[in-house]
């Protein structure tokens, strides 16, 4: 696994780099995607839907609380930074992440 999308700040905290999909069907990680995590997400991408949705939907997949993510970069592109805190990079929800093929 590839984890050019994770970094430590100097706090200790992840930034996670994203790759956004709106408008899909339902919320899913695909994998990794040009050293980012693709994720489709059901939300378009209008008046911050699909920002909100993300932190939600990363929330969930991390079991932390949403006020542990925070969008730092990207607000109006498919190319996101999030802000997570509380959670290590050997989370296991990275260990398993495959690159898309």
């Amino acid at each position: 696994m590839s984890s050019n999308f994770i970094t430590v700040n100097s706090d200790g905290n992840l930034l996670l780099k994203l790759y956004i999909q709106p408008n899909a069907p339902r919320n899913q990680v695909i994998g990794i995607h040009n050293d980012r995590l693709k994720l489709k997400i059901s939300s378009p991408a209008i008046e911050n839907a699909a920002n909100q949705e993300c932190v939600k939907y990363l929330s969930s997949l991390l079991k932390t609380g949403k006020s542990n993510i925070q969008l730092v970069k990207g607000h109006k592109s498919r190319n996101k930074i999030f802000l997570i805190s509380n959670i290590l990079k050997e989370h296991p929800f990275f260990i398993n992440l495959q690159p898309v093929s």
